[in-house]
C-alpha cells in the first residue's frame, strides 16, 4: 500500500528552476552584488541556503524574469527579443488563460472540469465553439480511415514522432477535400484524426502477450477516446479516468511552441494537416513533446525511493535542472501535476507500479525539503504512464493527443484573425554599414 504523501495536496510557494551562486547571478545578470543584494531586499530576488557552504543561491528562472525586464526598458527592440522567451504577450486569443495557480479553458478552470469528470471529448467541444457540452458528445466514425502506419516498433520518442507524422500525411493524402478549410470541415477532419490517434497507444513491452490479449477483450461501452486508448494499453475501464484526465490536462496551454508552430502555418492559410504537420514538428523535440519520456526513464533509473532521493540530492548539489520539476508559469506548481499525479495513485495496482510511484513520491518530498521547484506537467505524466505499466513513450503520446484538440481550436482562432504571422529577426552578423532592402521582404 502506498504510504500517504505530499501528491495531490496544495504546494507552498517555493522557487523554481536551477540555482546559482552569487557570482553566477552577477555575471549572468552584468552588475554588481551589491545590484543582487538591492533585487532581494525589493523581493524581486530569492535567495536560498547553500547547502555545500557559505552565501546563498538564486532562481535562474527569477534572474531570467529580471533579465527580460532589463532589455525589455531598454527599447522596443529588446521588448520583442524578450516576448519570445517566456515574455509579454504577443497576440491576443480567447481559448486558454493561465494563471499562477490555475489553466482556464473558455474560462472554466481546469481543476473544475477534471474534479467534475468531465470528458476529453467535452472538452475538445468546449476549446473549439466555446460552449461546453452538458453531456459527453458521441463521435461520429471519420469516413475516410487511413491506415496506421507500423513505422513505431521501438519503445522511442523519435519513432513516436514518426508515428504521428506518417499518420497525419496519410491522413491528408486520404482525405480527398482536404483543401476545403471550413470550420466544420476542420473540426470534422480533428475528431476523426483523433480517433486515429487513439492507435499509437501500446502497452510495455515486457507485458506477457497473453495478458494483453485477454484485458483487451474487455467490454469498453462508452466508445471514447479514453476507452479506446485505455483499450490499448490491455485496461479496462477502470483506467479510463486517468486516461481522460491526461487528455484534458494537455488539451491546450495557450502559446506553447508547437501550438504557436501551428498558428503561424494557419496564418498562411495552410490547411488542417499542414498545420497538424507544423505542430507536430515542433511537439517532437526533447524540450517540448517528448520531454515525459525522459522523465519516466529519470524516474526508473532511481529504482527505489533511497536511490531517489540521493539521485535528487546529487541533482541540485551540482545545480543542474531536476527532470520533471519546474514552470515558468507556475510558481506556486502546476496545477494539472497536482491532478494527475492523483490519478496515478488510483489507478496504480501492480507491484512494479507501486513501487515507482513510491520514487516518485520519495522525489517530490525531498525537492520540497531542499526547496527545490514542484512537479510539472512531464512528471505527472510519466506517472499515468508508470502506473499503468505503460510504455516510456505513454506519456508523451497522451500529451500529443490531448494537445490536438488545442491546435485545432487555435487554428481555428487564427484564422479568423486573418493576417499572417511574420516577425522581424534583428541582424547582428558580419557588415558595418546598413543596407536599405529595396525588395518587399517576403
Amino acid at each position: 500500500m502506498l504510504k500517504k504523501s505530499k501528491i495531490g495536496q496544495q504546494p507552498q510557494r517555493r522557487p523554481k528552476g536551477a540555482l546559482l551562486t552569487a557570482a553566477e547571478a552577477c555575471k549572468f545578470l552584468g552588475v554588481r552584488a551589491q545590484t543582487v543584494y538591492a533585487y532581494v531586499s525589493r523581493g524581486w530576488l530569492t535567495p536560498l541556503p547553500n547547502p555545500r557552504g557559505r552565501g546563498s543561491l538564486y532562481p535562474r528562472a527569477e534572474l531570467e524574469n529580471l533579465l527580460a525586464r532589463s532589455r525589455a526598458r531598454a527599447g522596443h527592440g529588446a521588448t520583442a527579443a524578450s516576448a519570445l522567451r517566456w515574455g509579454e504577450p504577443v497576440l491576443e486569443s480567447s481559448i486558454t488563460a493561465i494563471g499562477t495557480d490555475n489553466l482556464y479553458y473558455r474560462g472554466r478552470a481546469v481543476a473544475d472540469l477534471l474534479e467534475r469528470k468531465t470528458t476529453f471529448e467535452q472538452v475538445a467541444e468546449l476549446l473549439w465553439s466555446g460552449d461546453l457540452p452538458a453531456h459527453p458528445p458521441v463521435w461520429p466514425t471519420a469516413n475516410f480511415v487511413a491506415s496506421i502506419p507500423a513505422c513505431a516498433t521501438s519503445d522511442s520518442g523519435c519513432e513516436l514522432s514518426r508515428q504521428l507524422f506518417a499518420m497525419a500525411s496519410a491522413s491528408a493524402c486520404a482525405d480527398l477535400d482536404g483543401s476545403i478549410e471550413l470550420t466544420d470541415k476542420t473540426v470534422q477532419r480533428a475528431r476523426g484524426f483523433l480517433q486515429q490517434a487513439a492507435g499509437i497507444f501500446k502497452p510495455r513491452l515486457t507485458k506477457d502477450p497473453a495478458a494483453i490479449r485477454n484485458e483487451s477483450t474487455v467490454d469498453h461501452p462508452t466508445g471514447s477516446i479514453a476507452s479506446k486508448i485505455s483499450m490499448q494499453l490491455g485496461h479496462g475501464p477502470e483506467s479510463e479516468q486517468a486516461v481522460d484526465s491526461a487528455l484534458i490536462a494537455c488539451a491546450d496551454h495557450e502559446l506553447n511552441t508547437s501550438t504557436f508552430a501551428a498558428r503561424v502555418a494557419a496564418s498562411t492559410g495552410a490547411d488542417f494537416y499542414g498545420c497538424l504537420l507544423a505542430a507536430l514538428g515542433a511537439f517532437s523535440g526533447q524540450r517540448h513533446g517528448l520531454s515525459p519520456v525522459s522523465v519516466y526513464d529519470f524516474v526508473v533509473s532511481c529504482q527505489n525511493p533511497r536511490g531517489a532521493t540521493q539521485m535528487l540530492k546529487r541533482l541540485l548539489a551540482q545545480h543542474e535542472e531536476l527532470p520533471g520539476f519546474g514552470h515558468h508559469l507556475y510558481p506556486d506548481g502546476d496545477v494539472r501535476a497536482r491532478f494527475l499525479l492523483k490519478a496515478a495513485r488510483a489507478v496504480a495496482t501492480s507491484e512494479a507500479a507501486k513501487i515507482h510511484l513510491q520514487v516518485i513520491e520519495a522525489l517530490i518530498d525531498a525537492a520540497d525539503d531542499a526547496g527545490a521547484p514542484p512537479p510539472n506537467l512531464d512528471l505527472g505524466l510519466a506517472a499515468i504512464a508508470l502506473a499503468l505499466d505503460a510504455s516510456s513513450t505513454t506519456g508523451a503520446a497522451l500529451f500529443a493527443v490531448g494537445r490536438i484538440a488545442g491546435w485545432t481550436a487555435h487554428i481555428l482562432e487564427q484564422r479568423q484573425q486573418n493576417f499572417m504571422l511574420r516577425p522581424r529577426a534583428r541582424y547582428i552578423g558580419r557588415g558595418t554599414q546598413r543596407r536599405e532592402l529595396t525588395a518587399k521582404i517576403r
